[in-house]
């Protein structure tokens, strides 16, 4: 099994992409069937060194589905409802 490329969806420019965890890890961890559980990919995430890069593309890019930045499409929506709420424009809190 291979890992995720995330370069495969990610501009050229994303140079970070190549620095992911999830490229060196086997499986869908990312991008899993409703109502299964996003916690094995967030655990990778957690360790991942370019974790607030990735967070920033999917809020930059509206990503609507999986795992980036180890935030689910839930959080990431809530993340962005919260910032709105208070008036902030920048998407990712410092982490």
């Amino acid at each position: 099994m291979t890992g995720f490329d995330p370069s495969s969806i990610i501009p050229p420019a994303q140079d970070w992409a190549a620095d992911a965890a999830c490229a060196e890890v086997g499986g869908d961890f990312w991008h899993p069937d409703r109502g299964e559980p996003t916690a094995p990919g967030k655990r990778i995430c957690a360790r991942c060194p370019v974790r607030v890069e990735c967070l920033q593309h999917a809020l930059d890019n509206d990503e609507q589905h999986g795992t980036w930045g180890g935030m689910s499409e839930g959080e990431r929506r809530l993340l962005i409802r919260r910032r709105r709420a208070e008036g902030d424009s920048a998407a990712v809190v410092a982490a």
